[in-house]
């Protein structure tokens, strides 16, 4: 069978002529039309692709953004357990003794004969070498043991003088030096205490930003969808359909606009892809505000933040570092 020739038609005339293609089946032959300016099939294939991707990507979301609700929960219930942990620590050390601690182990330093000898040998009062090289308390306030040392070291210089160092330094016993290590124990035991408290909190603040920053991700992944649904999905309909030969025109002029507008609610589909596209905007819009809600307040976070310094839960433990920073400085 001879094949016939069929002119092309001229583009821009509203008009085109098929392409005729021959297909064998068997001894039959068939006749495919495919018209070369037909554009439908584009923004079908358009429409299809992005409510494929959207909904895809849109179910990986909505199950994710359903997990954060429940990480959210278990969050605020952590929340509560460390700020009630936080304040069952500060009890502790209120229960603490520590000025009783910090006076026997004063009055241990100063009845022994080793503190006697040392200030009748040394002519300059150094407080420095005087807490390296005695044994008081690691919790003592740097300017009231400085004023206390230096008034007994100037009134045991008088009493060493007068007597010319007649005085009998017999070794005292130390009666309470059981309760004393008792009473030490227990402090480093609520120590070590909250060094693992501090420690698991400050991991779970991190997880707390973390699980904001990921808001923001989630926030700007829906903006995202909901704008596809409408340029990708939406917007691609409104074309169809398209007569062969007809050429769609893309205009963003204000003029354009309202002849789009116009033209769109005249088609029988238009109040179908009204209706869609209010519902796509409500089931995201809910999400959005969902996913809004699913965060910790900057101040929830700055209250824990406050309970990561030690010297919060105690005034003797800010005595302790400033002592430390200073006989080691």
């Amino acid at each position: 069978m001879p094949v016939p020739n069929v002119p092309f038609g001229t583009q821009g005339q509203g008009t085109s002529s098929p392409l005729i293609r021959y297909a064998q089946d068997g001894r039959n032959f068939k006749k495919k039309a495919i018209f070369m300016s037909d554009y439908s099939w584009i923004f079908s294939t358009i429409s299809q692709s992005s409510a494929a991707i959207i909904g895809i990507v849109g179910a990986f979301l909505l199950s994710k953004l359903l997990s954060r609700e429940i990480l959210y929960d278990e969050l605020i219930l952590k929340n509560k357990e460390y700020l009630h942990k936080t304040q069952i620590l500060m009890n502790r050390f209120q229960d603490r003794h520590f000025e009783w601690l910090n006076t026997q182990k004063r009055e241990n330093v100063f009845d022994d004969k080793e503190f006697d000898d040392y200030v009748a040998n040394t002519k300059t009062y150094n407080l420095k070498d005087i807490l390296n090289k005695f044994n008081f308390s690691s919790y003592e306030n740097l300017n009231e043991i400085d004023q206390i040392i230096s008034n007994k070291f100037k009134s045991k210089s008088q009493k060493n003088n007068n007597l010319l160092m007649s005085s009998n330094f017999a070794l005292i016993q130390i009666e309470n030096y059981k309760e004393i290590n008792e009473e030490e124990e227990r402090i480093k035991q609520t120590l070590l205490d909250l060094e693992d408290h501090i420690g698991n909190l400050k991991i779970h603040i991190d997880n707390i930003k973390n699980f904001n920053r990921q808001r923001e991700t989630f926030r700007n992944l829906l903006f995202s969808l909901l704008i596809l649904t409408l340029i990708g999905v939406i917007y691609p309909i409104t074309f169809m359909p398209l007569r062969p030969g007809e050429i769609p025109i893309l205009c963003f002029s204000f003029d354009c606009i309202i002849v789009g507008i116009s033209n769109f609610l005249k088609l029988p589909s238009s109040f179908l892809l009204i209706s869609i596209s209010l519902l796509f905007n409500l089931f995201f819009g809910y999400f959005l505000y969902l996913n809004s809600l699913l965060k910790i307040s900057e101040e929830d976070i700055n209250k824990l933040e406050e309970n990561t310094n030690p010297e919060a839960y105690s005034k003797y433990i800010a005595y302790k570092n400033e002592l430390a920073k200073y006989t080691f400085q």
